[in-house]
């Protein structure tokens, strides 16, 4: 296991880099959700810091569990860290984008948002491990 600090670095490397696409999928997904589109910069404060605070309280979860034996994959951890950080990206997100004219979208818009996000990402990263390994493969 690596050393907190080193892990904590990692995790906000990850997070910011996460945040300058995660902006793109935020403001795609609030285009369909609440109809508008906040300002890049809006959606990019609200990426990074569900993306922190998100982490920085899974990694505090999965450090307080007991590991899986070797080799086994945990379900019911799985699902627990997937629902806790969808629920807390939402929280954080929620009061960040706000409508114009309206104001914060509010957590039920704020969840839609969250969640055609996590689709649009895991689009995005499938579509990088697809071209890595092709690109891996031909060398």
């Amino acid at each position: 296991m690596q050393p907190l600090l080193v892990q904590l670095w990692n995790t906000m490397i990850v997070a910011s880099l996460g945040a300058l696409i995660g902006a793109l999928a935020i403001q795609f997904s609030t285009r369909i959700v609440a109809s508008f589109k906040p300002s890049y910069l809006m959606a990019f404060r609200a990426a990074l810091l569900g993306s922190i605070v998100t982490s920085l309280i899974c990694m505090a979860i999965n450090a307080s569990m007991e590991p899986p034996p070797a080799g086994q994959l945990d379900w019911i951890k799985i699902v627990l860290l997937a629902l806790t950080g969808l629920t807390v990206y939402t929280a954080v997100i929620a009061p960040l984008i706000k409508h114009p004219e309206k104001g914060s979208i509010g957590f039920k818009k704020a969840i839609l948002v969250s969640v055609i996000q996590n689709i649009v990402m895991l689009f995005v990263m499938s579509l990088f491990a697809v071209i890595y390994l092709f690109t891996m493969k031909t060398r």
